[in-house]
């Protein structure tokens, strides 16, 4: 696939702002490729590292716990998701698992929903947390870590 074939697309919270002033607003990034397989697609292993510092109260927190599910929910089978998160230190909330696994995909979803917000935002602890969740990684694998935060390290 050429980068070509690449969409990219943003969708603000708010379509417009007043002139002169600054705003802070929320985006959808989003990005579109065909579907273009040669051959079979490699499984994933990814760890969701969740920002669960004290400035994610409210929205950000319910946004985050959203996600957490709407990407356990579209992911195959044969893939494994963790989730880990971080605020002043960085703790496991869920190991890897193979979503194939029978309750594997509740169990996220449900430990997602009792995080609190409170607390530095301590990102070199989660990253480095997260990073040590993975077992070697195989030839037919991927293996990402996808942080979902609000801003800035402290």
């Amino acid at each position: 696939m050429d980068a070509q074939s690449l969409r990219l697309e943003a969708l603000p919270l708010h379509r417009s702002m007043q002139v002169g002033t600054t705003q802070t607003d929320y985006v959808l990034i989003k990005i579109s490729a065909p579907l273009q397989r040669s051959g079979p697609q490699p499984r994933l292993t990814a760890v969701l590292l969740l920002d669960v510092s004290g400035s994610m109260k409210g929205n950000p927190l319910s946004q985050v716990k959203e996600s957490v599910a709407r990407l356990a929910s579209i992911l195959s089978d044969n893939d494994a998701l963790g989730v880990v998160s971080f605020s002043t230190s960085a703790q496991t909330v869920v190991p890897i698992a193979a979503l194939g696994n029978s309750g594997t995909r509740r169990t996220i979803e449900r430990a997602s929903e009792n995080l609190v917000a409170d607390g530095y935002t301590n990102m070199s602890a989660g990253l480095s947390h997260a990073a040590l969740q993975f077992p070697p990684r195989a030839d037919d694998e991927r293996q990402l870590i996808l942080l979902l935060s609000d801003g800035q390290p402290n």
